[in-house]
């Protein structure tokens, strides 16, 4: 737990060199400036030797009244050489929370992720917004090349300046997008993307959900229930909302 004025490089609830689990570390930080990236648990794959098992789970992160200058991340797989490529680790069940006090201020520089990994699947991550100002894009869960299923964003408060928000995000591959959420009940929405489940081409996006029920949108063009190669079962829900957008659930 960081207090008031504290200056750091970057923070790490758990950190596992060469592979392993990281499991229920947490982070806190309040009144604080981070010039670096912060994560709950951080596996780093290195090394010449392929490794699998690897898992960071139920790592939470809660900052207040502080600015991030770097990346925010509940659980954070990363692969540090090529010669792993075939090497990989989930992420699952990490969380992230961000709030203001009245009078303060909450400030995240880099992206914010509830679980992130190279390689692998991510599962069950969650990011709570209900204050402060994100610069760059918000993903409940994301991987380069793997699943994202039952990841969740809610924003019931705060200002969002990034390109995207997105529950689930697959960059490369076949992974599947599957019962990933967005809630927005209120806040200041100034991405250009909404995206409950994001996959590539050759993803199977299904039953992803949107629920829009407030909030101000000003630079808003797409609204996706899910995005990717094959869509069945996704849906975007938008109540009460004055904004000209484009709506699609495929």
């Amino acid at each position: 737990s960081l207090g008031s004025s504290s200056k750091k490089a970057s923070v790490y609830g758990g950190y596992v060199e060469g592979g392993g689990t990281a499991q229920k570390n947490e982070v806190s930080i309040t009144g604080s400036t981070i010039t670096g990236n912060v994560s709950g648990g951080y596996i780093s794959l290195s090394g010449s030797v392929k490794k699998t098992g690897n898992v960071s789970k139920e790592n939470k992160v809660s900052i207040t009244d502080s600015t991030i200058n770097g990346d925010v991340r509940g659980g954070y797989i990363q692969i540090n050489n090529e010669i792993l490529a075939s090497s990989e680790g989930a992420v699952n069940g990490n969380e992230v929370e961000i709030s203001q006090a009245e009078g303060s201020t909450t400030q995240i520089n880099g992206n914010v992720y509830g679980g992130w990994t190279k390689k692998g699947d991510a599962l069950n991550n969650t990011v709570t917004i209900t204050g402060g100002t994100l610069v760059q894009s918000v993903y409940g869960g994301w991987t380069e090349n793997g699943t994202v299923n039952d990841n969740k964003v809610t924003i019931s408060d705060g200002t969002i300046n990034g390109y995207g928000i997105y529950g689930g995000y697959v960059l490369n591959g076949t992974g599947e997008v599957k019962n990933n959420t967005i809630n927005i009940s209120n806040g200041t929405i100034n991405s250009w993307k909404i995206e409950a489940g994001s996959g590539t081409t050759s993803s199977n996006v299904e039953k992803n959900i949107v629920n829009i029920t407030g909030g101000t949108f000003t630079n808003l063009d797409e609204v996706y229930g899910g995005h990717g190669g094959t869509a069945t079962g996704n849906e975007v829900h938008i109540k009460n909302v004055d904004s000209t957008l484009s709506v699609s659930t495929v």
